[in-house]
């Protein structure tokens, strides 16, 4: 359904705008996935070939379908919250200390 592709893309927009903000207010950064958000790219893939085995004819079970398809939602939204949540502190934190003076 369209509906889990505007999920997937809007969670990697989302990423990206606060990955940029962060670089234009506070500067360099290294990033680095999280478990969540590899444990959402494998679920992703995974669903990806359950349609592809099922669209070649091969039968899946209609739960295998289903369930990967919450699945996939689920994990990108904790994934999604997570990235906010972990940057959104990282952000906060170093935007009030660059105004304390220096020892």
């Amino acid at each position: 359904p369209g509906w889990i592709l505007v999920l997937v893309l809007a969670r990697d927009l989302i990423i990206l705008a606060g990955a940029l903000v962060y670089h234009m207010v506070i500067g360099r950064y290294t990033m680095h996935p999280s478990i969540w958000g590899k444990l959402s790219t494998f679920v992703q893939i995974t669903y990806i070939l359950i349609l592809v085995v099922d669209l070649a004819l091969i039968n899946m079970p209609w739960w295998s379908i289903v369930g990967g398809l919450w699945a996939v939602a689920g994990v990108t939204c904790i994934s999604g919250v997570h990235y906010m949540l972990i940057w959104g502190v990282k952000f906060f934190t170093a935007l009030g200390s660059r105004g304390r003076p220096q020892p």
